[in-house]
């Protein structure tokens, strides 16, 4: 009984010690970093295709789309694993610089993620807009990109895809005779094309 009660106390600090070392500021920003870097670079290589296709007058093929699809898919799940294990640990990101920090990267993670995981965390962010360390007009791709994959309108309009014509094109609104009003008030610019 005594060897099972030392064995439990000496996981406990264990875990403790390495939880207090993965919180360490330059072990959380080398995480988050990594985290950054690959969720930016599948999305960057897809733009990429997507341009260099458009500036030929083409559109990017289906079979490149569901291959960049499962590529991005695999590295999200990924992400997401260690998002949670970094927020479970040292919590949510904190402070009044959000580009370039451990706050943008864990938010951006948040936003490419499912909807189930956007869900989970949106109570987070939208603490951190309050406290504000999360520029509400960043909390707004969150909300909309939400909304759409409820199949419900946006409120800011800050979700676009190309089309099948190969225009951009945004989808439903809320209200849209008050959208700029939203956007602006915000600090998002006005969208052309709405009151």
């Amino acid at each position: 009984m005594k060897l099972f009660f030392l064995f439990g106390i000496f996981s406990s600090s264990h875990l403790f010690a390495q939880s207090n070392e993965t919180c360490a500021e330059k072990n959380l920003n080398e995480q988050y970093s990594i985290l950054e870097e690959k969720d930016r670079i599948i999305r960057t290589k897809y733009g990429d295709m997507e341009r260099l296709a458009l500036s030929k007058g083409q559109k990017l093929s289906e079979e490149d789309r569901k291959k960049f699809s499962t590529e991005a898919r695999k590295i999200d799940d990924e992400n997401q694993a260690t998002l949670d294990i970094l927020v479970g640990n040292c919590g949510w990101p904190k402070g009044k610089i959000f580009f370039g920090t451990n706050l943008s990267a864990a938010f951006f993670i948040v936003q490419h993620g499912t909807l189930e995981f956007q869900l989970k965390y949106y109570p987070l962010v939208k603490e951190s807009v309050k406290m504000g360390d999360t520029p509400e007009l960043v909390f707004a791709y969150l909300e909309d990109r939400i909304l759409m994959k409820q199949g419900k309108p946006q409120r800011y309009g800050t979700q676009s895809w190309i089309g099948k014509d190969g225009q951009y094109t945004v989808g439903d609104i809320e209200d849209p005779d008050h959208l700029n009003e939203r956007r602006t008030a915000i600090g998002l610019q006005v969208m052309p094309g709405y009151p």
